[in-house]
């Protein structure tokens, strides 16, 4: 019979058994937390966000793979917390059948942003639709960080990393730099602002004088309707208003589009065709862009900008005007990555 029990073995046991010491203890209730915190996380998003949409969950095999992971992390929350064996093993296996629902509707569907893309949700006018983004944001941020906690916690007895957090906040935030990064670059808007019908030209003066901005952009459509629209902002600010009018161009204006249309071919050849955002503490050029939703932009100096695209501008700018009005804009990359020519 033993008499004496060691502190590996009672820290290995739960807590009726022996008291397991101070510094393993701290990471099973860390463990606990954040396994707690996914499995809300992704309870909550199906609660106020996929099951409105799917009420039947169990005709969706991912669904069932996101609430089952829920389930399995909620059991593993509590098992860290009472320091049980194999918590760790059932929190990662409940965080990987949640990634394989994220993989498919966040990661891997970048061609319709809109519908995917939780960031740039983040630019649109429904702010019904502003609080599901936030609530699928901490949502993966919470899966991501209780996955990368659980390999931590798995790895031999002895590795220097496996009970700190710091590593787990550290990769955490680089996986969360990275989705962000990739997710709003290039700038994407909700697919409920895009157009309806494509324009013919787009054209965009932007004038940078060192934060601020004055952009004026100009859609111009096969029929002579236009829309033009202008706003003054600045960088690291989330929102400001951008004001617009509908009018319909005169003859003059016409002729003007039809020779843009022309010599949209020299445009492409130059050596400016390249879309890229003025990065200089000032700077003022001109965007050129032919078949949008199809072709890139064209980024033209100042200096090299043909006059007939000026000239377009300023004849939508002096024709009668049908309907004005303003809007309220937002940009989650805080003015680095926004894009009005769409």
């Amino acid at each position: 019979m033993r008499m004496f029990t060691s502190t590996k073995d009672a820290t290995r046991r739960g807590p009726s058994s022996g008291r397991p010491d101070a510094p393993r203890r701290k990471s099973d209730i860390l463990a606990g937390i954040l396994y707690f915190s996914s499995a809300a996380g992704l309870a909550l998003y199906y609660q106020f966000w996929i099951g409105q949409l799917y009420p039947v969950w169990t005709d969706n095999l991912y669904i069932f793979a996101l609430l089952l992971g829920a389930v399995l992390l909620a059991v593993a929350s509590f098992r860290a917390f009472a320091a049980r064996k194999f918590g760790d093993l059932v929190g990662f296996a409940g965080a990987v059948l949640a990634w394989r629902f994220f993989v498919l509707v966040e990661f891997s569907q970048y061609r319709h942003p809109a519908f995917f893309n939780a960031w740039i949700l983040f630019n649109g006018t429904d702010d019904h639709a502003i609080g599901h983004a936030g609530l699928k944001v901490f949502a993966i941020v919470a899966l991501l960080a209780a996955t990368i906690h659980s390999l931590l916690r798995m790895t031999p007895e002895g590795w220097r990393f496996r009970d700190r957090i710091w590593p787990t906040l550290a990769v955490s935030i680089l996986g969360v730099a990275i989705w962000y990064s990739t997710a709003v670059t290039p700038y994407r808007i909700p697919v409920n602002d895009l157009h309806d019908l494509s324009p013919t030209v787009i054209v965009l003066h932007v004038v940078k004088r060192g934060l601020r901005f004055h952009e004026t952009s100009l859609k111009v459509y096969r029929s002579g309707d236009f829309i033009l629209a202008d706003d003054d902002r600045r960088l690291f600010v989330y929102g400001f208003r951008r004001y617009g009018s509908r009018g319909y161009l005169a003859d003059d204006g016409m002729k003007i589009l039809k020779n843009i249309k022309d010599s949209q071919d020299q445009l492409r050849g130059s050596s400016f065709s390249l879309y890229g955002p003025p990065r200089g503490w000032t700077a003022d050029r001109w965007y050129v862009l032919f078949n949008p939703w199809t072709s890139r932009p064209h980024n033209i100096a100042l200096s090299l900008t043909p006059g007939e695209i000026p000239a377009l501008l300023e004849a939508a700018k002096t024709v009668p005007k049908q309907t004005r009005g303003s809007d309220a804009q937002r940009d989650v990359c805080l003015g680095f990555c926004y894009d009005p020519t769409f």
